[in-house]
């Protein structure tokens, strides 16, 4: 993925019903931001995921305990910024760590 920010990432798509009459309506992200994105997470991607969130709630930096170079640990950050924080939250963090909220 060449964009961190998952705002700009474009189309997404959201469902009002889950059976065969389904259709997929184009949304703005914001509309679901709040949604877990569906990936089977192993245990341990499980516990980096926790830690990586109360590292961010204690306002210390993640990258001070996982190498974000690393792109197991970076996807993992990545969902946590992009699924569990407002708009305007996830761009202060991905300006932090990467300097630009956009790439």
């Amino acid at each position: 993925m060449t964009n961190n920010n998952w705002l700009n990432l474009k189309p997404w798509f959201k469902q009002n019903r889950f059976d065969d009459k389904a259709d997929d309506v184009e949304c703005q992200y914001e509309e679901v931001r709040h949604l877990e994105i569906m990936t089977l997470n192993h245990l341990d991607s499980i516990k980096s995921k926790i830690t990586m969130m109360k590292i961010i709630q204690d306002k210390d930096r993640v990258d001070k305990y996982y190498d974000l170079n690393n792109s197991g640990y970076k996807n993992i950050f990545l969902q946590i910024v992009n699924t569990y924080y407002p708009k305007i939250r996830a761009e202060k963090l991905l300006i932090q760590y990467f300097g630009s909220a956009s790439n």
